[in-house]
């Protein structure tokens, strides 16, 4: 089971994997099967569901490989007018070489540092009712002194996330305050709803609303009685200074029901260190591992592989 949602908070965005193993006997090595979120550009990240794994995983490489190597500009909403169009065309592409059209969803979450974005005040006024008034974030009180027709202009950086649906390659509109989930555990986000409001006002500076977030999905995975072996977590925080790894953790769980931590990512005083915990292992990585490996042809055979 998988799920992938992308916030949008006043100050920042935030993208999350949570991808579980339910089968005893992998057809792929774990890594390439589970890991669900990359980096796309500076300010913008992007996640995937699919039906089809090592299509769509072919699909990503080539549109960081756009990304990085192409386009003229890394501007975030330059990026989302233009890697959509790019992601649509080799799906077309890749769809006739396999004879299948696979379902699959990409999830777009980044940051605008150059503009200001339109955004309903009513939207603000739902949340602040729902969490009973409260603080107003110094950006929202910004943008609301600054409101014509009931819109009002959020000054940047300016959270912005997306969703790109499959066969028909529709992108839906942008969200700058709110979110939206893919995945077989989509259910999950009428729990996101619940908790809406206290994740908008929650303090960035402090890790309450990654908690938050985190304890969101065990609790619906719990609920849901996912049967699995152990699974991959992924958050990626992204605002004006860049992109963050905030959580990447792959355990796994014994016959016993008992979780075993496998390894975690961190980015420490400026450098990249992966820990593998049955092992006791630390490496620093060279290059960036967020960034797909755009030299490296994935090998994309007819058959499905869902996650």
């Amino acid at each position: 089971m998988s799920v992938v949602v992308g916030f949008g908070f006043p100050e920042e965005a935030i993208l999350i994997s949570d991808s579980r193993v339910s089968f005893d006997e992998p057809r792929l090595e774990p890594r390439d099967e589970i890991r669900k979120i990359y980096q796309l550009g500076k300010h913008l990240t992007v996640g995937f569901t699919s039906q089809h794994v090592q299509f769509t995983l072919e699909i990503l490489r080539r549109i960081t490989n756009y990304s990085l190597n192409k386009s003229k500009s890394q501007a975030t909403l330059y990026l989302l007018d233009k890697v959509p169009k790019v992601a649509r065309y080799f799906y077309n592409q890749l769809s006739e070489k396999v004879g299948w059209k696979p379902p699959m969803e990409i999830v777009y979450a980044g940051v605008v540092t150059d503009r200001y974005l339109g955004v309903s005040e009513q939207l603000i006024f739902d949340l602040m009712k729902n969490k009973g008034g409260g603080h107003i974030p110094t950006k929202i009180a910004i943008g609301m002194q600054n409101t014509q027709n009931g819109i009002m202009n959020l000054p940047p950086p300016s959270p912005v996330v997306t969703k790109q649906i499959f066969p028909s390659g529709e992108i839906l509109p942008l969200v700058s305050l709110g979110f939206v989930v893919s995945g077989t555990g989509s259910g999950i986000a009428k729990k996101i709803q619940e908790s809406e409001a206290e994740l908008f006002f929650a303090d960035s500076e402090i890790p309450m609303r990654l908690s938050m977030i985190r304890m969101l999905c065990d609790d619906y995975i719990k609920e849901a009685s996912v049967d699995t072996i152990g699974g991959l977590v992924q958050i990626l925080k992204v605002n004006e200074k860049g992109i963050f790894p905030m959580i990447y953790s792959r355990t796994n769980i014994s016959p016993e029901g008992k979780e075993i931590k496998a390894e975690t990512l961190s980015f420490v005083n400026g450098e990249w260190i992966m820990e593998y915990h049955q092992t006791g292992k630390i490496i620093r990585v060279k290059q960036n591992p967020l960034i797909m490996d755009i030299k490296k042809n994935v090998n994309v055979k007819k058959q499905s592989w869902a996650a």
